[in-house]
C-alpha cells in the first residue's frame, strides 16, 4: 500500500501531475525488481523499497514518483520462474524492453 498515493503520477489527473512537475522542475523515477526472496516473502518486495524510498522523496522534493514498471538488473534470477525480465536493444541510450515475464 502506498504512503502518500497522492505523489504516484498514475494517480494524479493530468493538470496536477502537470502542476507538481512545473512547481518543482523535476519528478523522481523508480524501478524495482521482481524476483524470489525465498519462499517467505513477495516477489514484489524490491519494487515495495524502492517505491517507498520515491514516494518520500517526492513528497520532500514537492513533485511525482514515476515507475518505470517492475523491471531491474539481477542476472542471477534469471534461471528462477515467476520474475519479469527486459532486454535492451544494443547501443540504445534507453532500454527498449524486448523481455518477459515468466
Amino acid at each position: 500500500m502506498p504512503r502518500h498515493p497522492a505523489r504516484l503520477i498514475e494517480r494524479l489527473a493530468q493538470p496536477e501531475a502537470a502542476r507538481l512537475i512545473a512547481a518543482s522542475g523535476t519528478a523522481v523515477v523508480f524501478a524495482g525488481s521482481v524476483e524470489q526472496h525465498g519462499g517467505h516473502l513477495p516477489l514484489g518486495t524490491d519494487l515495495f523499497a524502492a517505491q517507498s524510498i520515491a514516494e518520500r522523496a517526492a513528497v520532500r522534493l514537492g513533485t511525482v514518483a514515476a515507475s518505470l514498471g517492475p523491471v531491474g538488473v539481477a542476472h542471477y534470477h534469471l534461471s528462477w520462474p515467476a520474475r519479469c525480465s527486459v532486454t535492451c536493444a544494443a547501443g540504445s541510450p534507453v532500454p527498449v524492453p524486448a523481455g518477459s515475464c515468466r
